[in-house]
């Protein structure tokens, strides 16, 4: 007989669990993506906390010297950017009512507003939403040539799908974006690791992910600060120094360092 789906991914949930606990076993040093996950992955599997380790992603400071060249304005409809993966179309949903709701009740003209997408973005969402033609989407280009693209932008745009995500990880995306000093407007969760980075950045908004009304508050407010000079950027201070993939480098060769020493003679 034809099981249900929900039957075939409790099967592969309790796959990967037992999959976890056996590596997790057996290994004497742990790295996790962010401190929300080493704290988890110690407390779940009883490891001691001096062998679970957090490097989070981060960004290249040489990129820094592209993001600045991304910082001019520009003399055109305001855009929103996104770049990176999509992975479901429909977490995009809440965004694009709020487009299509400010452009029915006169808060925008859709001349006046352009929402791009570099990636894998299906390029019929335009005519699937009813976006018209305020909708640009490009494939994925190389890592340089992002910068690009949010040279051109007035905001970017982060979308996190889940909890999951938000809680024990970070975009590698939202790196690029800080790097900027341009608006972020972020559709997390509001305890997402996303959010609170924004916040202590200043350089952005957090709006409920599903929160149209929120959304659309938030796009207008964006809008009217079209052509403002990016906030300044500073490698050197907190919370950007944290990031710093040098200094992540570093904290993984000292757990490599530490781990090789605990290994017996």
């Amino acid at each position: 007989p034809r099981r249900r789906p929900g039957h075939r991914r409790g099967q592969h949930r309790a796959l990967c669990a037992a999959l976890e606990r056996r590596v997790l076993r057996r290994a004497r040093a742990v790295v996790a993506v962010s401190e929300r996950m080493a704290q988890h992955l110690q407390q779940r599997h009883g490891k001691p906390r001096a062998a679970v380790h957090s490097i989070t992603n981060g960004y290249d400071p040489d990129d820094a010297v592209l993001a600045h060249d991304a910082r001019r304005p520009q003399a055109r409809p305001f855009q929103l950017c996104y770049v990176g993966s999509v992975y479901d179309v429909r977490d995009f949903q809440p965004l694009f009512r709020a487009i299509r709701s400010l452009m029915a009740g006169g808060g925008v003209a859709p001349e006046d507003i352009r929402l791009v997408f570099v990636g894998n973005m299906d390029p019929g969402v335009s005519g699937t939403f009813g976006l018209g033609t305020c909708v640009e989407v490009h494939p994925y280009v190389p890592h340089a040539r992002v910068f690009d693209y949010l040279a051109t932008a007035d905001c970017l745009l982060l979308v996190e799908k889940g909890k999951y995500c938000g809680q024990y990880g970070y975009a590698v995306k939202l790196f690029d974006y800080l790097l900027t000093g341009k608006p972020v407007l972020a559709l997390v969760d509001q305890d997402a690791n996303t959010a609170r980075l924004v916040d202590r950045c200043g350089v952005g908004v957090v709006v409920d992910c599903r929160d149209t009304g929120a959304i659309a508050e938030a796009l207008q407010r964006a809008i009217a600060l079209k052509g403002a000079p990016p906030r300044p950027v500073d490698l050197t201070r907190e919370p950007l120094r944290a990031f710093n993939r040098r200094s992540l480098t570093g904290k993984l060769a000292n757990a490599l360092d530490a781990m090789l020493g605990s290994v017996p003679g």
